[in-house]
């Protein structure tokens, strides 16, 4: 799963491997390394066709690594704005971050918003 997530010879991922392999029953929840997913590895390198295969499949965006950080915490630095746009409406979604009911947030993070406005229609 990890080269497909991620392919470092390439410099690419390949959603469509990614979605076969799962359908095949690979772990989607499986760490890498030092607590790193394939949601964390893909965000962390842009890929945003993986990123969203992931996510359609069930990835834990609030998953943490050994270091304590997300996703969305790993590619904030990197400006992959359509990852962030992703990770954040996953995390909306799961009931955390900008523009759920619930507004909490990593101490000491500085949040960048790159969402779209919220639905008129929010439960919240």
């Amino acid at each position: 799963m990890t080269k497909a997530v991620y392919n470092p010879d390439l410099d690419r991922g390949f959603a469509e491997v990614v979605e076969a392999l799962i359908r095949a029953g690979a772990g989607i929840e499986m760490p890498i390394t030092y607590g790193i997913r394939p949601l964390m590895l893909a965000a962390g390198y842009g890929e945003t066709a993986v990123v969203e295969t992931l996510l359609k499949a069930g990835a834990d965006v609030l998953a943490r690594n050994d270091g304590g950080l997300t996703a969305l915490m790993m590619v904030k630095e990197k400006f992959y704005v359509d990852v962030i746009n992703l990770l954040h409406e996953a995390e909306r979604d799961a009931g955390v971050g900008e523009g759920s009911c619930s507004t909490k947030n990593a101490p000491g993070s500085q949040v960048v918003t790159f969402l779209k406005p919220a639905a008129r229609n929010s439960q919240c």
